[in-house]
């Protein structure tokens, strides 16, 4: 699993990264909400209590169900920012505008 407690993430890529092992991650609100749905494809701690990252971490380390499910969600985000999606998003983009 990844744990990112950061008080700054633009676009976390390394998120990304995580997700695309199928690894579950605990992030901060630092995180973009639309990359991080909390009980989906992770858990979102909304302050800097150890003790609130701690109760996540452990439902992951003690509920092999939630992990298969928070895993297998993790990956189907991870294909929704694949390279292969980004490019033909940014094809379909450039060809709308040319059409102006």
């Amino acid at each position: 699993m990844l744990i990112l407690p950061s008080k700054y993430e633009a676009f976390s890529y390394v998120v990304l990264e995580a997700f695309g092992s199928g690894l579950p991650v605990v992030v901060s609100d630092a995180v973009p909400y639309e990359v991080v749905l909390d009980g989906y494809n992770g858990f979102r701690v909304h302050n800097f209590e150890p003790n609130e990252y701690a109760t996540r971490l452990a439902s992951l380390l003690t509920d092999d169900g939630v992990w298969r499910e928070i895993s297998r969600n993790a990956l189907k985000t991870a294909n929704d920012y694949s390279h292969i999606k980004i490019a033909k998003d940014y094809e379909n983009i450039i060809a709308r505008l040319a059409e102006r």
